[in-house]
């Protein structure tokens, strides 16, 4: 995720029912929190892992970000029931399209909702032989529900004056 090259600043954000915690940091070989802060949020805003109130939302991460000049490059994990998680075993595939062909095929299979109602992402995290001495991939695929993603993020993106 970080690189020696050049400078790097990210905030993750840690999104619960009654707080918004915010913790930047910055990598140039070494990684430092560079700045952090935490919110109230007010009792309805996020329930079970979702956003009830948007609006609420955004206006308390507005505050939180000017308050402590945080960077506006963020990223968010998102853990509720809306969410899969799987580890798909493929054959070894070098071309990049065709590799993801494959894994949105099999993942119709093994992620419990509708592809075309889902976020999906994927990193291939381990390479294997076979039995048969064939080239295996091991993937990780993540899929989220595109209505829950965007409630989520939609308070994060910049809004048109």
């Amino acid at each position: 995720m970080f690189s020696n090259s050049k400078q790097k600043t990210i905030v993750g954000l840690d999104i619960e029912a009654g707080s918004i915690a915010a913790s930047e940091v910055t990598a140039n070989g070494n990684v430092r929190v560079t700045r952090h802060g935490i919110s109230p949020l007010a009792p309805g805003v996020f329930r079970e892992g979702e956003v009830a109130d948007s609006e609420a939302l955004g206006e308390t991460l507005k505050e939180l970000f000017a308050e402590h000049k945080l960077s506006k490059s963020v990223r968010l994990g998102i853990a509720n029931q809306r969410i899969a998680v799987r580890t798909l075993h493929l054959p070894a595939i070098d071309n990049a399209d065709e590799l993801e062909t494959a894994i949105r095929f099999q993942a119709q299979e093994h992620v419990p909702m509708p592809l075309d109602q889902a976020v999906l992402d994927w990193e291939v995290v381990g390479h294997r032989t076979g039995e048969g001495g064939e080239r295996r991939v091991e993937v990780v695929v993540v899929a989220a529900r595109r209505d829950m993603a965007a409630e989520l993020s939609s308070p994060l993106l910049p809004q048109a004056s």
